[in-house]
């Protein structure tokens, strides 16, 4: 749940007194970035690597989300998307589930 979930003000074009979580929440990320760097020897390619990884893998499961939120008339009114770009965004999901599996698959075969 992001900050406008939550109530909370957000954007870089308010003031720290406006949105005091915003900015605190940004700094804490901002420190805990920097803390990793100082580490010494700390495999930074290895996490950016698997972060990456992470992420190719959470993909289908997000634009999934966005397919079916951006489908529902009640959600998009007018802005629907047209029946040619679900069959493309549906192929990319697939695509990606594909790449998903073979990845797994090389992975654990090595």
């Amino acid at each position: 749940m992001g900050a406008r979930g939550m109530g909370w003000e957000e954007g870089l074009d308010k003031g720290f007194k406006e949105a005091p979580q915003f900015y605190s929440l940004i700094t804490i990320m901002i420190a805990l970035g920097a803390g990793f760097v100082l580490i010494p020897n700390f495999p930074l390619l290895k996490v950016m690597y698997f972060s990456q990884v992470g992420n190719g893998l959470l993909l289908p499961f997000v634009l999934i989300a966005m397919l079916t939120l951006s489908n529902d008339p009640q959600i998009m009114g007018e802005y629907v998307n047209r029946p040619s770009f679900h069959r493309v965004a549906q192929l990319t999901i697939m695509a990606m589930v594909i790449l998903n599996f073979i990845l797994l698959f090389l992975s654990f075969r090595a």
